[in-house]
């Protein structure tokens, strides 16, 4: 993906207020009826429905209900359902499940017996037709370490469309972020939910070793030896383990319905894995390579869907030579582990997703920049508690975090980069992003050093027009939450750095005309944002209302663009200032004019003292 070629800017935040319906929310822990231990990632439905949640690392849950009389339903794969009135939680907020009794003697099955190879096989057919599509909340939370030192925390919620046990996109709602530094490092994991997305059920795309439900009955029996296990008398029950290889093929336990016979719930691991997804974006090397994965699906209507998906994966890095040339002192290997969740729940109950046109495939990290964190969202969305050794690891990352993005008015930012571009009012370096927010006290600037901004020669330039040598673009992000049964509505300006271009030279009116552009989004973005405040619509009218205002909001840019030739009327560019000037109080043209005269002394006191001037004037 090309870099972006505008710096960053920040935002400018209006928020409606609402008046909320009252719920009941309600508190309890799960664990296992004969060791009295937590049990982690229970099902927990609102009978009758498919709003729910599931229990923490210490085994507790928290949900919202209507009223206390509402019927809950406990659920865990190898324990006996249980449904309980919510307001036997408030007296005994602790529950207990028992085991499943077994109704199967263990036996093993040789490479001569087809029976559980038949059984396997049916089941991958039956999987591979499995196609129909859902939509789904979806929460993902990763947690990683290096040297057993907590480096990184990120949670996000995303609409998950599913096409039956496929992931077909994550689109993000709101996340947030913790990070910190290890060994003069910061680590990230960029893209760990597209790497979960890839595993499919049903064949080998090569991404991850290899396991039975994948492969035909014949190269099944070369590969695996099969062990029914004793389980209930709704599901087989199977454990699968090479028979040679044990680098490029998973070990593992699945569960196929009786009834149906698709898989409900598939345990992978594996030791010093041959293929993997994922891979360094340095240097680095890595070795020792773990992974333990569990994929629960959840049975609706004769179809099954991702329930709940848990990804552990541990590796030592090996540092590249040119790291350890830099730093001599650096750990020349290093442990590293991360676990993610992706929990998929309320089917058919999506969240609004923010009004925003992008790429889905951009980075998890590049998403949490463009979805500005909201705390109206994370007050009343939480389908995963923090346990408590998670609650301390953040406050350790808060503490002392390289990036924390859990305030509103912290997003918009690359961890780290350096601005490209000029702060006029501040003076100072900032960071960048691949899309830029609006902010009163900073200005965007035309950037030359990108290939996307090089200049034309004279005779493209005569030949083409300067509308096709110049792209601008900018949206309206409008981010609508639910609390309780009131709309809430942010809005903010954003310029899509990665969608715009320059090809022309850069003149003195250019950088003015780039920020008026970009001011007559706010303009829009403000009118916007003053009707939502002051009007109690719908979501249908919300969204129609968005639309109109942008249709206006494009109208206006391209008169803009239109009646200053792309800046070079100097009348009409005077004209537009002051539109910008009465509405946002902000004057581009006297701004850009005294930074050029602070640009021009700084360049001739660089030439008088005999030095290069590392820069073009007006860039």
């Amino acid at each position: 993906m090309p870099r972006a070629c505008f710096p960053l800017a920040l935002l400018m935040i209006l928020s409606s207020c609402a008046v909320f319906a009252q719920t009941v929310s309600v508190n309890a822990s799960i664990k296992d009826f004969d060791t009295k231990e937590p049990l982690a990632f229970c099902n927990v439905v609102i009978k009758g429905s498919n709003k729910g949640t599931i229990t923490n690392y210490d085994g507790i849950f928290n949900i919202e209900l209507k009223s206390l009389e509402e019927l809950l339903e406990i659920s865990f794969l190898g324990y006996q359902t249980i449904s309980i009135k919510a307001k036997y939680l408030v007296k005994t907020n602790t529950i207990f499940l028992k085991k499943t009794d077994y109704m199967l003697p263990e036996i093993t099955i040789n490479a001569k017996d087809d029976f559980l190879y038949d059984l396997i096989n049916t089941c991958r057919k039956k999987t591979s037709k499995n196609k129909n599509y859902i939509v789904s909340k979806a929460y993902y939370g990763i947690e990683s370490k290096v040297e057993n030192t907590s480096v990184e925390f990120l949670e996000c919620y995303f609409n998950g469309n599913l096409q039956g046990h496929n992931i077909i996109s994550l689109l993000l709602k709101n996340g947030r972020l913790a990070k910190s530094i290890y060994n003069s490092t910061l680590y990230s994991n960029h893209e760990t939910s597209k790497a979960i997305r890839l595993l499919k059920l049903d064949y080998d795309n090569g991404y991850y070793p290899a396991f039975p439900l994948q492969m035909s009955k014949n190269d099944m029996q070369k590969s695996f030896y099969l062990n029914i296990i004793p389980s209930d008398s709704s599901m087989f029950h199977i454990s699968f383990k090479p028979k040679a290889d044990e680098q490029s093929l998973f070990k593992g336990e699945l569960w196929i319905d009786k009834k149906t016979m698709l898989p409900l719930k598939i345990n992978l691991s594996i030791n010093n894995a041959e293929i993997l997804p994922i891979i360094t974006t340095v240097e680095d090397s890595l070795k020792n390579v773990s992974m333990d994965i569990t994929l629960n699906y959840k049975l609706i209507d004769g179809n099954i869907f991702p329930e709940l998906i848990s990804f552990d994966f541990k590796y030592t890095i090996i540092r590249g030579l040119g790291a350890q040339l830099l730093d001599p002192s650096l750990d020349k290997q290093l442990t590293y582990n991360s676990h993610a969740v992706l929990y998929f729940y309320d089917y058919d109950n999506p969240f609004i997703l923010p009004f925003f046109e992008y790429d889905a495939e951009i980075y998890d990290y590049q998403k949490l920049q463009l979805i500005p964190y909201n705390h109206n969202f994370w007050d009343y969305n939480e389908a995963l508690l923090l346990s408590e050794s998670q609650k301390k690891t953040i406050g350790l990352l808060v503490k002392d975090s390289l990036q924390f993005y859990y305030r509103e008015g912290n997003y918009g930012r690359d961890f780290g980069l350096k601005e490209r571009g000029v702060i006029l009012a501040e003076g100072n370096v900032g960071f960048s992003a691949i899309f830029t927010f609006w902010f009163p006290d900073r200005r965007v600037m035309i950037h030359k050093s990108y290939p996307k901004n090089k200049t034309v020669s004279l005779q493209a330039a005569i030949n083409y027009s300067a509308s096709m040598l110049v792209k601008l673009k900018t949206q309206i992000l409008l981010d609508v939450n639910k609390v309780y049964d009131s709309l809430v509505c942010d809005t903010y300006s954003v310029f899509e750095e990665i969608y715009s271009y320059y090809k022309m030279p850069v003149k003195e009116y250019t950088n003015p005309m780039v920020n008026i552009y970009f001011d007559l989004c706010e303009i829009k973005r403000r009118e916007l944002q003053s009707i939502l405040d002051t009007s109690n619509l719908s979501l249908e009218d919300i969204s129609k209302l968005y639309y109109k205002i942008e249709e206006e909001k494009e109208v206006l840019s391209y008169k803009f663009l239109y009646e200053t030739d792309y800046g070079a009327n100097q009348d009409k560019m005077e004209e537009w200032n002051k539109y910008v000037i009465d509405n946002l109080g902000i004057d581009n043209l006297a701004l850009f004019n005294d930074y050029y005269k602070k640009r021009e002394m700084y360049k001739d006191s660089l030439e008088n003292l005999g030095l290069p001037v590392p820069f073009n004037y007006f860039e």
